[in-house]
């Protein structure tokens, strides 16, 4: 689901991604709505492997409102906002975790357990989400980037495929999984396999000599490991004191 909202009677959601929700003050003086921007839910509901991201609101519960308990497994609740409560941008609901949550700002007596990870108001906790498009399946999907605390960090709990469809569970082998976890990705989708990334990192500067020849670089930074591929290419210029070949350093401190 791309953009999924307002009041669920169902008592289970799986492999959904909720984004781009907003919701405003009606009636008079604005004093009615503008609360729940992703979801607002009553009754007794099953969160399990939902993202749900992108979502606003003006009052309380930017991600997720609630009147009854809610419980919530290996999903990710973060980047959401609400304009008058910054401690409840992704959430105000007492959660029932089942373990195994991202939630970018958890308030006070949230319900969240040991093995949840949650950020403040103050710092909010990043899931590093890519963009809201087509990554297979049927639907539209908000991917994990490279980097993301959500890799591996979470729980499959009978779920066989995400949202796209492609099979849960994928171990990245660079990454350990969290306590007690199988390795599946937090959210709705399972990151494949491989994660790469390209650059083509070009520098173009005055051509000079000696110690004035320009100098290009680049820094892998985390403390993940990473496999690099690196391929230099230059020419030989017609000058006086320039390099005869180019020269390609890896350093590391």
């Amino acid at each position: 689901m791309a953009a999924v909202s307002p009041r669920i009677a169902q008592r289970r959601l799986p492999n959904s991604t909720v984004t781009g929700n907003v919701t405003v003050p009606t009636g008079p003086h604005g004093l009615q709505g503008g609360y729940g921007g992703g979801l607002s839910l009553s009754g007794s509901v099953t969160l399990l492997s939902d993202t749900i991201s992108g979502n606003q609101c003006i009052w309380d519960g930017g991600g997720i409102l609630a009147g009854d308990t809610v419980v919530i497994t290996n999903c990710i609740l973060a980047g959401n906002g609400s304009e008058a409560h910054a401690d409840t941008a992704d959430l105000e609901v007492l959660v029932e975790s089942g373990g195994y949550n991202l939630v970018g700002v958890a308030p006070d007596g949230a319900g969240l357990g040991e093995n949840d990870l949650s950020g403040t108001a103050d710092a909010p906790l990043d899931p590093k989400l890519g963009p809201l498009q087509d990554n297979g399946g049927l639907t539209f999907t908000m991917a994990l980037l490279p980097g993301s605390p959500a890799l591996d960090q979470g729980i499959s709990a009978g779920l066989g495929t995400d949202q796209t469809g492609a099979p849960r569970t994928v171990d990245l082998s660079n990454i350990m999984d969290a306590s007690g976890g199988d390795g599946t990705d937090i959210g709705a989708v399972e990151e494949p396999l491989t994660i790469r990334t390209f650059a083509n990192i070009s520098t173009r500067l005055s051509v000079q000599t000696g110690d004035d020849v320009p100098i290009a670089g680049f820094i892998i930074t985390g403390t993940e490991a990473k496999t690099v591929i690196v391929k230099a290419l230059a020419h030989r210029l017609p000058v006086m004191g320039a390099l005869a070949d180019p020269i390609l350093e890896l350093a590391w401190s």
